[in-house]
């Protein structure tokens, strides 16, 4: 009996002695961990070693879908996705405590899924960080706190926490040094995938508590919190290495207007059912407009915008502005008594807010006003957006999301007398080449077919008494412009041929030519010599360095502060 005593008393301590070490390796491994293409890897790294400006939570959706690069290379801030496959809200809220308790980022991005709250993967947060157990505050508290007895004795031991870990920890140290930032790229969708339906969906009420900790916790902290919808697996299922670009790209704003549809109790239109193009990807406009008649008949609907179809079905996108472009198409087709455009800005400031400090706002504008002081370089609304409305002579609201009962701007055919407003617009980094061939009278029309042959496409181009002047964008190049210039002078053997370069347009709308004079003297006499003067509608166009155009703009500014337009 003593024999077996002692003999039970040595194997208990050679247990002991096998936990606690197995329990000081795996510690230090953990704590060293490299970035790796290791799944269990990735949620050590995301919970116990990075850091970044933006942190994206979430399951496979949010993992495969949100590129951390892409969002650094649009908002220069550094981001890190510790999405983590079959992973649920509570596993979310536990990696961004984990990240307060050393760092706070500025941004959280939180992609959800029917999922991630119907506590189908509690377990899946609880097991798969057991080796976090002891290191992780927040995982630690988690346990204590919400799992039941059983579940903390069997914490306490190492062999248990670490016992399916040893080998992933080594492999990861093996194939470290990925620098993936979390991501992982999704190429194809495996066969088992499925989504989770959402009709019957019930919400598990630990998983709702721990999303309304993760809101309440950065509200307390002042972090932004966006939550997303990442692509679902009929939409991962379609994107492979050959799928069109245009129906990748045009999968956000799909998925938006469904949600928005949902959210309103609105019928959902595809806009590839009613905006419709031919083959060369022209708007088709006739047949778009009886499409969404017919498809709305009267029913509240909402339809996304930016795309639409080819004759053979093919999504089709539009270039910049096309969703301000699909909305006045909408309103056009629909015969609408208003079309409120709904950006980030509270409607048509007088100049740009960045240069200029709280410009003074435009209260009315007309039709052809705006899409010239969008055509100069005023980014408010694209300047082929106006078209539908004017040619329905539908009045054009542009009001402000963050401040919705501030009026903005109303665009129509004619104004109230008194809403006169002198304002300005830019377009930067341009160049002018000027031709004098009084002798050549098709000059311009063979310096049309020159810049056709060679593929660039001016601003502008002005024929006067045989003086040619074109404005290109510098984005061209400077080798490019140099060599246009070469073939000008040898195809028109003119009497002067100049290339001035890194110019810039400042743009003044005036509705009363007395006050350019004064505009124009104001830019001079801030030191800023103007090269050109033209006219375009209703703006005059002064042509300056680009490296003086933010004096210039400030000195215009002033001075019509002063004039009564």
């Amino acid at each position: 009996m003593k024999k077996i005593f002692i003999n039970t008393v040595i194997i208990a301590a050679l247990l002991v002695a096998a936990d606690l070490m197995v329990g000081l390796v795996a510690k230090k491994l953990i704590t060293n961990l490299p970035d790796s293409t290791i799944l269990e890897s990735d949620i050590v790294q995301s919970m116990q070693n990075k850091q970044a400006d933006i942190l994206i939570l979430g399951s496979s959706k949010a993992k495969h879908s949100f590129v951390p690069q892409l969002f650094t290379d649009s908002l220069h801030l550094s981001a890190y996705n510790a999405g983590c496959d079959g992973h649920d809200v509570i596993y979310a809220s536990l990696v961004l405590q984990s990240w307060l308790e050393r760092c706070q980022p500025k941004i959280v991005v939180l992609g959800l899924w029917n999922s991630m709250l119907d506590g189908s993967w509690r377990a899946n947060s609880v097991n798969d960080c057991k080796t976090l157990y002891g290191i992780n505050q927040s995982y630690t508290q988690w346990v204590d706190t919400k799992e039941p007895l059983t579940t903390r004795i069997k914490m306490t031991s190492n062999i248990y926490r670490f016992n399916s870990s040893m080998v992933w920890l080594i492999k990861s140290y093996r194939n470290g040094d990925q620098h993936s930032n979390g991501y992982s790229p999704l190429f194809e969708v495996p066969k088992k995938m499925t989504d989770t339906p959402f009709e019957g969906f019930k919400p598990d009420e630990v998983e709702v508590a721990q999303l309304k900790h993760i809101i309440t916790l950065c509200h307390e902290k002042g972090i932004k919190l966006y939550m997303a919808l990442a692509p679902d697996h009929e939409i991962y299922a379609a994107m492979r290495r050959d799928t069109p670009r245009d129906w990748i790209v045009s999968r956000g704003e799909y998925l938006s207007a469904r949600l928005m549809a949902d959210l309103l109790g609105f019928e959902f239109v595809d806009a590839k059912d009613w905006l419709l193009f031919d083959a060369a990807g022209r708007i088709r406009q006739a047949a778009s407009y009886a499409a969404l008649g017919s498809l709305a008949d009267g029913r509240k609907i909402v339809t996304p915008g930016f795309y639409g179809a080819l004759p053979d079905g093919a999504v089709h996108t539009l270039p910049r502005g096309g969703s301000d472009v699909t909305g006045a198409l909408a309103a056009a087709a629909l015969h609408a008594d208003l079309y409120e455009n709904w950006t980030d800005v509270t409607g048509v400031l007088a100049a740009d807010p960045r240069l200029i400090q709280n410009p003074a706002p435009v209260g009315q504008l007309r039709y052809e006003e705006l899409q010239t002081l969008s055509r100069v370089g005023m980014q408010i609304l694209h300047e082929d957006a106006v078209a539908p409305v004017r040619q329905a002579q539908i009045p054009l609201r542009i009001c402000n999301t963050h401040d919705p009962e501030n009026p903005g701007t109303l665009v129509r055919p004619q104004m109230e007398p008194g809403e006169g407003q002198i304002c300005f617009a830019g377009r930067r980094q341009l160049a002018m080449l000027r031709l004098s061939c009084p002798q050549e009278p098709d000059a311009e029309a063979k310096l049309a077919a020159i810049l056709t042959q060679a593929q660039l496409s001016p601003f502008s181009m002005q024929s006067v008494c045989g003086e040619l002047t074109v404005l290109l964008p510098m984005k061209s190049g400077s080798e490019r412009l140099h060599r246009l210039q070469e073939q000008a002078a040898q195809a028109l053997l003119p009497q002067s041929c100049t290339l001035r370069e890194n110019l810039s347009i400042l743009a003044a709308l005036c509705r009363s030519t007395a006050t350019v004079p004064e505009l124009l003297r104001a830019v001079e006499k801030s030191g800023a010599p103007v090269h050109l003067l033209q006219k375009c509608g209703a703006c005059a166009l002064m042509l300056v360095n680009d490296s003086q155009y933010e004096q210039s703009l400030r000195a215009a500014y002033s001075a019509s502060r002063d004039l009564h337009d």
